[in-house]
């Protein structure tokens, strides 16, 4: 009778034991699920933050070439010319080009990004260092917008990881994180280049920011 009520004891303590190491287990999946989905809308909200950036730097590019001495229309030649001294050339090798065409992109992207550098009565002067001040800033612009792609697509990689782990047991969370993705891509697109008018251009960047501010929200309820 003895040996009954003890192997039924241990038998009791084994499926507690089993009981415990599930709920652990369950536990320990959670919380790394929190730490992965966090990573991700940290991501997210780096990638959001460079788009503001991006699209803001567009509005005063726009803005500039308005009311400067560049017609409206000429705005996307200006923005060419910030675009054109991009990460593909260093600034050293911008020092050994000579010639009126690399002088004319300088100016171009200085009276869009830096028009106050921009000098002299008749708008012809610009000093060597504002001059390379206009390179810094076409190349911050630039490197920016490089970093917001690769960060998209370093964000995409991390979602399909958390698909495959977690997606099952939490399909709210991942259908937030994916649609946050999305609209995210599309503001990332949107932010690399101008479309439209200024007015439209500056309505559409309003309505994406108010997008990704609602997700934004729901993250911090979960």
């Amino acid at each position: 009778m003895k040996r009954a009520i003890s192997l039924l004891l241990a038998l009791v303590m084994i499926l507690s034991l089993c009981a415990c190491g599930g709920d652990n287990g369950a536990a320990q999946k959670k919380e790394q699920e929190k730490l992965d989905r966090q990573e991700i809308f940290d991501m997210l909200i780096e990638i959001n933050s460079i788009s503001d950036y991006c699209s803001d730097a567009i509005l005063l590019m726009w803005n500039n070439t308005v009311h400067s001495e560049v017609d409206a229309a000429n705005f996307s030649t200006c923005y060419s010319a910030v675009r054109v001294l991009n990460l593909d050339i260093s600034k050293a090798e911008y020092d050994d080009l000579m010639g009126q065409n690399v002088y004319a992109t300088i100016w171009g992207a200085a009276l869009a990004i830096a028009p106050d550098k921009v000098t002299g009565s008749n708008h012809n002067q610009m000093s060597d260092e504002a001059q390379e001040e206009v390179i810094d800033l076409c190349y911050y612009y630039n490197s920016e917008t490089e970093r917001m792609n690769n960060l998209l697509d370093d964000v995409l990689e991390l979602i399909k990881t958390y698909k495959e782990n977690y997606a099952d047991d939490y399909d709210e969370e991942y259908s937030l994180i994916y649609d946050w993705y999305i609209d995210s891509k599309t503001y990332v697109d949107f932010a690399s280049s101008p479309t439209g008018s200024y007015a439209t251009y500056s309505s559409q960047q309003s309505d994406y920011q108010a997008t990704i501010a609602t997700y934004q929200t729901k993250a911090e309820l979960l």
